[in-house]
């Protein structure tokens, strides 16, 4: 009992200084006159600076996220950019066909101009004179020639050795073609033909010709002074063959071995062969004027491509000029040499014709 009145003591203190407190009004100090004033002021000072803070910061957090998002909305059309534009090739596909077209149209052009000159030929208008032996010992190469070259529809004329038919055709009438063959040595020279002014027209006008001699450098004739000039060439000797000759000394090569007279139509066999016929003089080697436009086709091996001619190209492939004597060489070969010499100078003919 002693005990829980101390207690008791203690815990009715409690409640009554909690009920004093309580029921006691907190001291207010109120301010007057030029205290109010001021702290008014105090106060609007402090609300208009909370509230610029604020607007700042705002501003500053729009700022700032505007900076943060403005290189997004630039940096992806440069990623598509640069990744997109190496892919399209827009001007790598029609390539091909622009620089194929005019190689398809040149070599269409270039079959086109062969077709026609090769139909020019086969129609082509031929006067030949062939005088092998006047004594009528040698079988003529070249009527075998002519038969298999395969004209038709121009007008073909051999008149053999006839000579006062040749004269008056040549006169009279225009050939693409004339073919003066004259390797008999009964024929010194070969002016004493009496054909040197229709010759003459006939190189003027431009046509194709052929002509085979043996004698040039005893040959003072006109005619023979024609064709040198027109060659560009002058004879540098005398191609004699003796009665114990070296076979290999008379050997004619190819010295223009990708020339079309030894490839078209029939490919030759080079060297030429000698089959001799005629002893003595075998024919005449040439020199060609080097500013000129001839060319040694064959002839005796030489360090001057220019010099030691036997079969020469004249007046830009329309004139062959032939210094050796047909049936000194090979049939077989002879007879496709003389079709490929048609076919060369008629070809140079057509083509330099509208």
């Amino acid at each position: 009992m002693k005990t829980r009145l101390p207690v008791l003591l203690v815990v009715f203190t409690q409640i009554a200084l909690t009920i004093a407190c309580a029921v006691a009004p907190p001291a207010v100090i109120t301010p007057t006159g030029p205290d109010l004033a001021a702290t008014n002021l105090a106060l609007q000072a402090t609300v208009n600076a909370l509230a610029a803070q604020s607007t700042s910061q705002a501003i500053a957090k729009i700022a700032a996220e505007s900076t943060l998002q403005a290189p997004q909305d630039t940096q992806t059309p440069l990623v598509i950019t640069a990744t997109f534009e190496p892919t399209l090739p827009p001007t790598e596909t029609p390539l091909p066909s622009e620089t194929a077209t005019p190689a398809v149209t040149a070599t269409l052009n270039a079959v086109e101009h062969t077709r026609q000159i090769e139909a020019r030929i086969k129609a082509a208008n031929v006067l030949i004179y062939d005088e092998p032996d006047g004594q009528g010992r040698l079988v003529p190469r070249i009527s075998k020639a002519v038969a298999a070259m395969g004209f038709s529809g121009g007008n073909i004329v051999n008149t053999s050795n006839y000579l006062g038919n040749f004269d008056r055709l040549l006169r009279t009438q225009t050939w693409d073609l004339v073919i003066l063959s004259a390797q008999s040595r009964d024929r010194v020279e070969i002016g004493s033909l009496g054909v040197l002014d229709p010759i003459s027209n006939h190189i003027a006008r431009g046509g194709a010709l052929i002509v085979e001699t043996w004698n040039l450098d005893e040959d003072q004739s006109a005619l023979a002074g024609l064709l040198l000039n027109v060659c560009g060439a002058r004879v540098e000797k005398d191609w004699h063959r003796a009665e114990n000759y070296t076979y290999a000394d008379f050997l004619i090569p190819a010295l223009k071995a990708d020339s079309p007279v030894f490839s078209r139509p029939y490919t030759i066999a080079m060297p030429l062969r000698p089959t001799v016929f005629w002893p003595g003089d075998a024919g005449d080697l040439l020199r060609l004027d080097a500013t000129g436009s001839s060319k040694i086709l064959a002839g005796v091996l030489s360090s001057d491509p220019n010099n030691y001619g036997l079969l020469t190209s004249c007046l830009d492939g329309r004139m062959v000029l032939q210094t050796f004597s047909t049936h000194d060489y090979s049939l077989y070969e002879t007879v496709h040499l003389w079709q490929n010499m048609m076919q060369y100078t008629l070809a140079n003919y057509f083509s330099s014709q509208p």
